[in-house]
């Protein structure tokens, strides 16, 4: 991870407070990924798996209703 990445991290929380060598560590294991509109991440219901950290572009967060 980059200083500027590892910068941008440390803006949000939980990161905001961790001591730099842990937030390290758990960086160690991010990946980088590049999502295009219409992809899904997550399904209602389904196990959480994955962390999401959204650096750039916009996600949008659906919940279907009974009625749709």
């Amino acid at each position: 991870m980059t200083p500027a990445e590892l910068a941008l991290v440390q803006r949000f929380e939980p990161f905001r407070r961790m001591p730099e060598p842990e937030l390290q560590d758990i960086l160690k294991l991010a990946r980088a990924r590049r999502f295009r509109g219409l992809d899904v991440l997550l399904r209602e219901g389904e196990a959480a798996t994955t962390f999401y950290f959204l650096t750039a572009g916009l996600a949008k967060i659906v919940q279907l209703t009974p009625q749709g």
